[in-house]
């Protein structure tokens, strides 16, 4: 898993917790192996329905869907184009949109996709989070903490939005403010991997440092599944 200035840079998150296409689906019928479970990905579940897909548009959506598992995001952002030229104000299809531009390395389009799509569904906290994690990686803080606060204030649970807040808090130097949402994230899903690591870092970061929680939080981070991170083990040594 790459990192940036040590937490994880997960720009991948998007896809993983919307699954890149169509999660919206799978919380409804759980058919597609990436359901929207709060234990292991951190989903939110949305306070109210999408519309389903137009007829004329499944086609070309089930085509994009296919370029991206392939990693063709080009391909995948210009079939979602199209397909929003017959449902322009479809929430799905933007959103999907972003997550393909997002794994093409296109933030700046990204954001707009995501802008648009909570215009739409103002009420979607998958939506506030993708839109949070993009800022995010745009080194946005402000504008990453306002989508993720929106994020959580519909969805409470959402673990991948708490985690996001606490790093985005972080990376300003709220220390304690990035303390609590880490925690949170944890409590929420003791399972989840990236927010023992993203705790350890903010831990290890305080003046003074904490380096004995520090390094049993990275090892907890490890024993779930982190990658072994060298700048992380000397910090705690």
């Amino acid at each position: 898993m790459k990192r940036h200035l040590l937490f994880p840079f997960l720009l991948a998150a998007i896809a993983a917790h919307a699954d890149g296409f169509d999660a919206r689906q799978a919380e409804r019928d759980n058919t597609t192996g990436h359901e929207a479970d709060r234990s292991q990905t951190g989903v939110s579940v949305r306070a109210t329905a999408l519309p389903e897909l137009p007829d004329n548009v499944k086609p070309l959506a089930d085509q994009a869907k296919a370029a991206f598992q392939k990693h063709k995001f080009a391909e995948a952002e210009r079939l979602y184009m199209k397909a929003l030229a017959l449902a322009p104000d479809n929430v799905q299809l933007l959103s999907n949109l972003g997550t393909s531009q997002v794994s093409a390395g296109k933030l700046t389009d990204a954001e707009a996709s995501y802008l648009k799509a909570v215009a739409l569904a103002p009420n979607d906290p998958l939506c506030w989070t993708s839109l949070g994690i993009v800022y995010y990686s745009q080194g946005n803080y402000d504008s990453s903490i306002d989508a993720l606060s929106k994020s959580i204030a519909i969805d409470k649970g959402n673990v991948t939005a708490h985690n996001y807040l606490g790093i985005s808090y972080a990376q300003k130097g709220s220390m304690d403010v990035a303390e609590r949402e880490l925690r949170l994230a944890i409590e929420l899903n003791p399972r989840y991997a990236d927010a023992y690591f993203n705790l350890a870092v903010v831990k290890v970061s305080k003046a003074p440092p904490d380096k004995e929680e520090a390094k049993k939080l990275y090892e907890k981070a490890r024993e779930l599944g982190a990658d072994q991170d060298e700048a992380m083990e000397r910090l705690i040594k």
